[in-house]
């Protein structure tokens, strides 16, 4: 009994200690699209991106103040909110993601799901958000932006891993697709609780469903570009560029943690295919 009440103690300790930290970049989420709702989205991308945010233009990726600044206003309104959150041991790093919509004139126009990563940013420690991409899919049955906010149940492990050792980690998986295919390659990377973003689809969650996914796709040509790693080493992103031959190209976002007892595990994953009509 003693055993199962320190237990019991300690994963207590572990989750007060991890809320506090997803729950800042939850409330800077909900802060972010409320800015949206009162002004505009342009006004709100441009108030909580940083410096060298990216964001995803016809599918690939592309710095985010440029593209924003010279984006014309729009009388429509794009509503979301986080479902789903984590953030790194050392509190510098988190992503939220969740459902969102577009409303004009009151009617819904569009449905998706986004996924933002954001870091706290010197020298003020100010969170802003590095890197935003989400795909677009049919209206879902249930429309309505969620209330609460699913934790992760891994925890991670600190490391003295930096971007370069996540970077090569993603070379070795894109070697690995071309080699094996998408399952035999992916599997073996993915976290327990992975979650795989298709355009026009809705988000793959349960790992039958992932799996099936996997079985079904062909191997595609990746090349990372850039990412960031959190200060403990636990927490990372990665985005760049995918290619099928000439029939499919575009850019990708890839989450990584280092989970206890795993090492890097893949979280999230969001493919953004780029459009070929003119």
């Amino acid at each position: 009994m003693k055993l199962f009440a320190t237990l019991c103690l300690v994963f207590t300790t572990l989750l007060a200690v991890a809320q506090p930290r997803v729950a800042a970049f939850v409330s800077a989420e909900r802060a972010f699209a409320q800015k949206a709702l009162e002004t505009t989205t342009k006004t709100a991308f441009l108030t909580y991106m940083a410096d060298s945010a990216i964001v995803f233009v016809n599918g690939k990726p592309a710095p985010a103040k440029p593209y924003w600044e010279q984006a014309p206003e729009s009388p429509a309104k794009l509503i979301w909110g986080p479902a789903v959150a984590d953030a790194s041991r050392s509190g510098d790093m988190g992503y939220t993601t969740g459902p969102w919509y577009v409303e004009v004139d009151g009617k819904r126009v569009a449905h998706g799901h986004y996924n933002t990563v954001w870091s706290t940013q010197r020298p003020d420690n100010r969170l802003r958000f590095l890197i935003d991409a989400g795909v677009q899919h049919p209206a879902p049955s249930n429309e309505r932006i969620p209330d609460s906010v699913l934790l992760t149940a891994i925890k991670s492990q600190a490391s003295s891993d930096k971007i370069n050792d996540l970077l090569r980690l993603e070379l070795q998986l894109a070697d690995q697709i071309l080699a094996r295919g998408a399952a035999p390659a992916y599997l073996p990377y993915l976290s327990q609780e992975a979650r795989l973003y298709r355009p026009n689809q809705f988000p793959f969650v349960s790992a039958p469903a992932i799996r099936q996914l996997l079985l079904t796709e062909l191997p595609l040509r990746f090349k990372p570009i850039d990412g960031q790693v959190a200060l403990s080493g636990d927490l990372g992103y990665v985005y760049g560029l995918y290619q099928s031959g000439q029939s499919r190209e575009g850019g990708y976002l890839r989450i990584w943690k280092h989970e206890i007892g795993n090492g890097w595990r893949l979280v999230l994953e969001v493919l953004n295919e780029t459009s070929k009509t003119p």
